[in-house]
């Protein structure tokens, strides 16, 4: 039924789906934990795309940590629009992932004025209630 009702446009059913396929109901996961992040990334990605802030912060989190294959700018961008859609925890990932130091994102951050959009999304997640941004908020610089 699920299936069906994610096919059919519903965004909770999807995101649901991913959480199945990721074991968040309490059962276990595939014991190949990649294969079963890929295929719960498949239902969060169409949650996001029908709106879902958790799907676009399922996903982020999926490709920032390197379990599913995308770029940075594209994590950045999920976790960006997580955090316009009231998922405040999003927020302050999307501002953490701002400032790593890898090769990788330095050549993102080179094109954006990273200091504005981390006090921008710091500044949201606090508004949004997460106590944590509001803490990070005060002393970015």
């Amino acid at each position: 039924m699920l299936e069906k009702a994610c096919t059919a446009g519903d965004m909770l059913s999807c995101e649901s789906l991913g959480g199945l396929e990721a074991g968040a109901d309490g059962s276990k996961p595939s014991p190949d934990l990649v294969t079963a992040t890929r295929r719960a990334a498949v239902y969060y990605r169409r949650a996001c795309d029908l709106g879902s802030a958790n799907g676009c912060a399922f996903v982020a989190v999926f490709i920032a940590e390197k379990l599913i294959t995308g770029t940075a700018r594209e994590a950045l961008e999920l976790y960006v629009k997580a955090c316009s859609r009231g998922h405040e925890i999003a927020c302050r990932q999307g501002a953490e992932f701002l400032n790593q130091d890898t090769r990788e994102w330095k050549a993102v951050a080179a094109t954006l004025d990273v200091a504005r959009l981390t006090a921008d999304l710091l500044s949201r997640g606090c508004k949004q209630g997460d106590a944590k941004s509001c803490a990070q908020a005060e002393h970015a610089p």
